[in-house]
């Protein structure tokens, strides 16, 4: 879509690039193309390996030869840039780079990086113990989740964050299943994106949100109309997407006070009670808003009315039973005798 916005009559003129590099990273290259050059990656049609080529929409068809030249110089120095951050970042462990996020404001009220980093591991050990999940790993996992934010790589290229963390800690000979986590605990970005199908990047995910959640309504950062500059309903969302499409359910009532008390020294946030409430109230919000899409908005008012704010499975269980009942023929019969 943005390479149609750029021209007026489209042309495709293919290039290529050494095949030295393609031992960095796949992510890094298509990065390099798309996100830089607007070029698109070709991968074979057997395998899906990414190949040393790329096609490039242009406006014009006079001379390909010469675009194609160009093209491949600048490519060449974008790409070789990247191997030098890529090597250059190689030369230290993720763990080393986690004291500099003491020094990356988080937000001005709720600390830095490094605090939010040690907040998520508590929540994180917190909820695995709650879902049968392997503490030590998830504690592991959210210790590094952000450490990549501190490379090269990730400065220049910062969608690749969590990727690269994961690429590194492969490297590192990190356990992959605490590898992996680095780079779930993003999704999802968006609705369209899948969720963590582990069970450690899934606890350390929703540590993650919960916290960002939790700091925010409790300083005041609560919503309204268009402005949501933290992505607090993404995030929320994402918590309930996990629960319901993912391998762990949610209890919201445990992860909010956990949250909350991990705060404990780090801000001066509402008081417990206060923050609880007006959270509870803005996921029910979004989960009626998910779940009118799936049933009756009386099923969905009912149910969330009757709903302890606890665990997001039991409501949809909830849902699933109401709507069964009301679909019997035999309901409305019921539903009179019971209201007289």
């Amino acid at each position: 879509d943005e390479c149609v916005s750029l021209v007026e009559e489209p042309f495709v003129v293919p290039g290529g690039f050494d095949d030295a590099f393609l031992a960095l990273p796949d992510e890094v290259v298509i990065a390099v193309m798309r996100d830089h050059q607007r070029y698109f990656a070709v991968r074979a049609t057997k395998g899906g390996a990414l190949l040393p080529a790329y096609l490039n929409v242009v406006n014009t068809a006079e001379d390909p030869r010469t675009i194609a030249k160009g093209n491949d110089r600048v490519l060449r120095a974008r790409l070789a840039d990247a191997r030098f951050f890529v090597e250059e970042d190689r030369k230290a462990p993720l763990s080393e780079r986690l004291k500099k996020l003491e020094s990356v404001v988080f937000q001005s009220k709720l600390g830095t990086m490094g605090a939010k980093v040690r907040r998520i591991g508590g929540v994180a050990r917190a909820l695995a113990g709650h879902v049968g999940a392997d503490v030590d790993a998830a504690a592991e996992a959210a210790r590094l989740c952000k450490a990549d934010l501190e490379t090269l790589i990730v400065y220049e290229f910062p969608e690749l964050q969590g990727e690269m963390g994961r690429w590194y800690a492969l490297r590192e000979g990190i356990d992959p299943t605490i590898a992996d986590a680095i780079r779930d605990h993003y999704r999802p970005q968006g609705a369209d994106d899948i969720v963590p199908d582990q069970l450690v990047g899934a606890v350390v995910a929703v540590a993650d949100r919960i916290d960002t959640l939790v700091g925010c309504f409790g300083i005041g950062l609560v919503p309204s109309g268009s402005a949501d500059p933290f992505a607090l309903r993404r995030a929320a969302l994402g918590i309930i997407r996990i629960a319901l499409e993912g391998p762990i359910d949610v209890d919201l009532r445990m992860i909010i006070d956990q949250a909350y008390a991990e705060y404990a020294g780090d801000a001066d946030l509402a008081p417990a009670d206060e923050t609880r409430t007006t959270l509870d109230g803005f996921f029910r919000g979004r989960i009626r808003a998910l779940a009118r899409g799936q049933y009756e908005g009386d099923v969905v008012d009912a149910c969330i009315g009757a709903w302890d704010g606890g665990s997001i499975r039991d409501l949809r269980m909830r849902m699933d039973a109401v709507a069964e009942v009301r679909a019997a023929p035999e309901f409305e019969a019921l539903a009179i005798a019971f209201k007289r």
